[in-house]
């Protein structure tokens, strides 16, 4: 089978998505742009429709897109939640808590830019001139950031959040993250000492590599 990609961003990383194993790469959150009208604000108390228009929003002020975007999915959800429906899951913090986060799938072309030039997130540069035809962000609804974007540039593994057959099958897809904390936390002693970290064994097969999304 043809390995897929999907770009993923986390606060504080790139997570590149290939063959479903997460490469993650340092990185600073790019800088908001002076002239970009949009300002985060939390999604606390908002109602479904205005959580919706905030998304949208936030998505024309940080990315290109060559055609209107518009939103195919929009629910709050809990990272377990997102697994389950083969969306992206957010940064281990996050899951580790289970709380319900505000999740939004939109489908335009999308360019990793932001509209007045610059890099709309962490490391877009590795992937200058491609183009996405999904995006699908999780917020922090204390704060209104997107703590989780993933670009995807066909749609795979999307079928079933989206209720859309036609989409690509997921393929390959990454470890569900409660398992490998649950498993770090049993099998990976905390360091002594920081400069001779204890080693942890090689993670299960089953684990790596979990069964694909059933598609619906």
């Amino acid at each position: 089978m043809k390995r897929k990609e999907i770009l993923a961003v986390v606060v504080g990383a790139v997570v590149v998505l290939v063959g479903g194993l997460y490469l993650l790469i340092g990185a600073k959150p790019a800088p908001a742009q002076a002239s970009t009208p949009f300002k985060p604000h939390a999604l606390t108390g908002l109602s479904d429709q205005e959580k919706a228009k905030y998304a949208l929003d936030y998505v024309q002020a940080q990315f290109t897109s060559t055609v209107p975007p518009t939103i195919r999915f929009a629910q709050t959800l809990t990272p377990a939640q997102m697994y389950d429906l083969g969306l992206s899951q957010p940064a281990s913090d996050y899951v580790e808590h289970q709380a319900p986060m505000y999740s939004v799938v939109l489908q335009g072309e999308f360019g990793l830019t932001k509209p007045g030039g610059g890099a709309a997130v962490p490391g877009a540069g590795r992937v200058a001139g491609k183009s996405y035809k999904f995006l699908q962000l999780t917020f922090d609804d204390d704060k209104g950031f997107a703590v989780t974007v993933a670009a995807n540039p066909d749609g795979h593994g999307l079928g079933v959040a989206l209720h859309d057959p036609s989409l690509p099958p997921a393929g390959a897809r990454p470890p569900r993250m409660e398992d490998v904390i649950k498993w770090t936390k049993e099998h990976c002693p905390a360091p002594t000492d920081p400069a001779h970290p204890s080693p942890c064994p090689p993670m299960p097969s089953s684990m790596l590599n979990p069964p694909p999304t059933p598609q619906q």
